[in-house]
């Protein structure tokens, strides 16, 4: 048998990716002992409007199954509407996206995160909308659309600057830099790949900026 070095390499470099962003993005770090935590202090009807929406969101982040994560994201949204709420109307519809893209409903999850780029838009939620075109562009990436996927990252990518976690911004910088290498525009893939070293040295994330520099 034959040992097809090109689609090997493919494959590696999309594990590699997984694991990279699963290593710098909070917002999709699961832990199920936190979330079991959490949906019991949710469950104990001792919250304020407010913080049952702020626990909630905590809860969907940690999820580690993306069908709880979807049914509490729909949850979030409901809750959020009724009380006016519309950065967690916005964060709600973030997670349902990012569950449907777990359970590899593509089309649903970029219409999610198309509603709530809307909102972000309509409430002037800066820091939302950045993350959100980030997934959008996580989300074409998964499809292997280039383009698009370069597109929002680099929609994304200045809205975020100052407003999130440099990790974020790490993240999003790598992987844009990742899409234009795949598309190959080498000369900024390179750019993009120099730029987001000195993230990874400020947050000693050694395995960022070994795969940054491979």
């Amino acid at each position: 048998m034959q040992f097809n070095y090109p689609a090997f390499l493919s494959r590696t470099r999309v594990l590699l990716l997984v694991f990279l962003s699963l290593c710098l993005q909070p917002s999709y770090a699961q832990n199920q002992n936190i979330a079991d935590s959490l949906a019991t202090i949710y469950e104990s009807g001792d919250l304020s409007p407010e913080d049952s929406l702020t626990t909630l969101w905590e809860l969907i982040k940690n999820l580690t199954d993306p069908n709880e994560k979807l049914s509490n994201s729909k949850m979030l949204i409901q809750l959020a509407e009724a009380q006016g709420n519309y950065l967690f109307v916005t964060k709600g519809y973030a997670g349902k996206g990012t569950a449907l893209r777990l359970l590899g409903d593509i089309p649903e999850a970029l219409q999610s995160f198309f509603k709530a780029s809307e909102y972000a838009i309509q409430h002037n939620i800066d820091d939302q909308l950045g993350l959100i075109y980030v997934n959008i562009g996580d989300t074409y990436s998964v499809i292997g659309n280039h383009s698009l996927a370069i597109n929002y990252y680099n929609k994304g990518i200045p809205l975020m600057r100052g407003q999130v976690e440099s990790r974020l911004i790490a993240s999003a910088m790598y992987n844009l830099g990742d899409e234009y290498y795949l598309s190959g525009n080498l000369d900024s893939a390179l750019y993009f790949f120099e730029e987001v070293q000195p993230y990874f040295v400020e947050l000693n994330h050694q395995i960022g900026l070994a795969y940054t520099i491979g």
